[in-house]
């Protein structure tokens, strides 16, 4: 997971949820975090498991740093190995430029958004060149082939169709690998009461 700025909302809150999930399951969970902030030390505090790991945010100049981006996979692959994790679950889909798939573990990754009327995501925009912004060409190319790319993703688990419809359309990810599983209760059925929820 990677820090954000919503406190302990949002995708923060995302990752509790899951962890906790997994945990009344008494499915072993280890979070990979990059920050020694609050989100960090609740964990500590509350006994869960999380290893830092000071992967960089999303950024087109982290491509420019080989040898950055390499020896953050190695630390991440000896957790995996040591910690014998059997399936890999990502938090956002760059994460992935950090996996090496030769580890041989499933890659899955959370996708929660959706928006209204999506449309596919280009990253060649004319206008840039035209403009003479190769800086910004470049971050479209990044949010396009490294950000938001879940091809190296084994399964994207949305939180929503409105997500699963957003990560099939913007992203481009195929239906055979796209899959919906809400949080919390289950839907009502049309023949339920819904006071038994």
């Amino acid at each position: 997971s990677t820090k954000a700025s919503e406190g302990s909302g949002g995708t923060r809150r995302h990752v509790i949820n899951l962890y906790d999930a997994l945990k009344l399951r008494e499915i072993r969970a280890l979070v990979i975090y990059n920050d020694k902030d609050d989100f960090y030390s609740l964990f500590q505090d509350e006994g869960k498991e999380i290893r830092h790991v000071p992967f960089p945010r999303p950024h087109v100049s982290t491509r420019w740093h080989r040898s950055q981006r390499k020896s953050v996979r190695e630390e991440i692959g000896r957790i995996v190995e040591e910690a014998n994790i059997s399936v890999i679950h990502l938090q956002d889909a760059y994460m992935s430029d950090y996996i090496d798939r030769n580890w041989g573990r499933p890659v899955y990754c959370a996708q929660i958004a959706g928006v209204q009327n999506p449309k596919r995501m280009g990253w060649w925009n004319t206008s840039l060149l035209l403009r003479l912004h190769p800086f910004r060409l470049a971050q479209s190319w990044y949010r396009k082939h490294v950000m938001y790319n879940y091809d190296r993703t084994d399964l994207v688990v949305n939180l929503s169709h409105a997500a699963q419809e957003m990560s099939e359309i913007v992203y481009g990810v195929p239906k055979s690998k796209n899959v919906v599983v809400p949080q919390g209760t289950q839907p009502v059925s049309p023949e339920a009461d819904g006071r038994k929820i």
